[in-house]
Order: structure tokens, then C-alpha cells, then sequence
């Protein structure tokens, strides 16, 4: 990942797209997003991932934090699951 997702500024409209927790995001979705990767730190290096609906949770409460501290009366984030995945979209 590009960023940890803390250190990024949100803004009205972005959207926010998560991998599956079995096989993460398709390799062509990383070369689209490269450098607007985010990831979320943990001390435990042999960890492979978190659970999707718990990393969900986390980076969305920082975009909502961030923009309500903006005054966005029309915050919207999208959050794309593994539907997309299964989609195969």
C-alpha cells in the first residue's frame, strides 16, 4: 500500500474500495490505484490480514471523522465490498 490510511485527506465524494478477505483486491484494481493505496498499520508483521468488516469500520470512521470536522453536509462514501469481487467487476 501507498498510505497509511490516517495520513490521507478525505474529501466530499471519494470512495473507498475493499478486497476480499480471502483474496484481497484483483492485481488490475492495484495498478489503477497505484499510489491511492491505503493500508491499515499493525504490530503483528506474521498477520495477513484483518477481517474485511473490521477494516471497513476503521477507515470509513476516519473519513467520516474528517469530514464532519470539514462541515460536509452531504458526506457520501462509497464502499464497494467483496460484491465487486464476486461480481468479478
Amino acid at each position: 500500500a501507498d498510505h497509511v490510511y490516517w495520513d490521507v485527506e478525505y474529501a466530499d465524494g471519494d470512495g473507498l474500495v475493499f478486497g476480499s478477505e480471502g483474496h484481497g483486491a484483483p492485481d488490475w484494481l492495484h495498478t489503477k490505484m497505484e499510489g491511492r493505496r491505503l493500508t491499515i498499520p499493525h504490530k503483528n508483521d506474521t498477520l495477513r490480514s484483518l477481517n474485511l468488516s473490521t477494516s471497513v469500520g476503521i477507515v470509513a470512521y476516519e473519513g467520516l471523522r474528517q469530514l464532519r470536522s470539514k462541515d460536509y453536509p452531504n458526506l457520501l462514501l462509497l464502499l464497494f465490498l467483496e460484491v465487486l469481487l464476486h461480481l468479478r467487476l
